[in-house]
């Protein structure tokens, strides 16, 4: 079933009283981060499969064919993502994997996926679509993308093209794991290292 968009919607919601400043900031990554991974684990026990079937699911989630942000698409690697809208305001989201990859939907079979394309409306009218690719990764990068440009009213040119940052569960004692890319501040990294997450930047 497609989690992406329940995932993102709830650590939205739990997160609305983040603190004033920056989205970015390491108290506020530490938040958001802890709601995203409590989040996603409960979606995951609402709408998953058996343990077998989400071992299955995420292993093809995480492998080399399907995440990463720029990963280049091979032959039947590539994943097509349209929105469209007319002059009345309709919009259309489609969404369409190769049909030959084991995760794909079929009678009897529900597919894992981590896509969400994003409507936004205020009023009841759409203000606004987004969508990306990323695998794994595609929940996490649009509600920190979202999270930047609704509760901190940061420009949305800004809140895409900042540092994109990654929570991962772990077994282990602290939060868990803080992927993100080399643009974000050592200070950041130093404080949310205190905070208990292992930070790795790339």
């Amino acid at each position: 079933p497609g989690h992406g968009a329940p995932i993102i919607l709830a650590t939205l919601r739990a997160s609305a009283d983040l603190a004033a400043g920056s989205f970015r900031s390491a108290a506020n990554l530490d938040r958001f981060g802890r709601n995203y991974l409590a989040q996603s684990e409960q979606v995951r026990r609402l709408i998953g499969d058996s343990p077998e079937a989400r071992a299955a699911a995420e292993r093809l989630i995480a492998s080399p064919a399907t995440s990463g942000v720029g990963a280049a698409a091979r032959d039947g690697d590539a994943t097509t993502h349209l929105i469209v809208v007319d002059r009345h305001g309709n919009i259309a989201n489609f969404n369409y994997t190769d049909a030959t990859l084991p995760n794909h939907a079929a009678p009897g079979r529900r597919p894992w996926s981590t896509t969400a394309p994003i409507v936004v409306l205020e009023g009841g009218r759409p203000v606004l679509t987004l969508g990306l690719p990323g695998g794994a990764r595609i929940p996490s990068g649009l509600a920190q993308v979202l999270a930047d440009h609704l509760l901190f009213r940061r420009p949305l040119a800004a809140a895409i093209a900042d540092t994109r940052v990654h929570w991962i569960g772990t077994e282990g004692p602290g939060p868990g794991r803080f992927e993100a890319e080399n643009t974000l501040p050592a200070e950041t990294a130093a404080e949310l290292r205190k905070m208990g997450w292992e930070v790795d930047t790339r």
